[in-house]
């Protein structure tokens, strides 16, 4: 299912970033896109009936919140934080 969900609302915390760290050039890059009115594919999240643990779209998510962006157009699966590391 894909929604617009409050960017505040997903879990960056949790290890589900299988890299060492984010490209701040990469980020901004998309930031700028994003701005030029680009579309990207929606940020991919497992809800736990209670957290939304984000699996794929970190530098989405950072580009987002670069241009204070509140929402962000998100693909919500099922299922745990343990979940979301093995799917990304």
């Amino acid at each position: 299912m894909t929604e617009t969900l409050a960017i505040d609302k997903i879990r960056l915390d949790g290890g589900t970033q299988p890299r060492v760290e984010n490209s701040p050039s990469i980020a901004a890059d998309y930031a700028e896109a994003m701005l030029d009115g680009a579309e990207f594919p929606p940020v991919v999240v497992f809800h736990d009936g209670t957290e939304y643990w984000l699996a794929d779209g970190f530098h989405r998510v950072a580009a987002a919140r670069g241009n204070e962006l509140l929402e962000i157009e998100t693909e919500i699966r099922q299922g745990t934080q343990r979940d979301a590391i093995l799917f990304s």
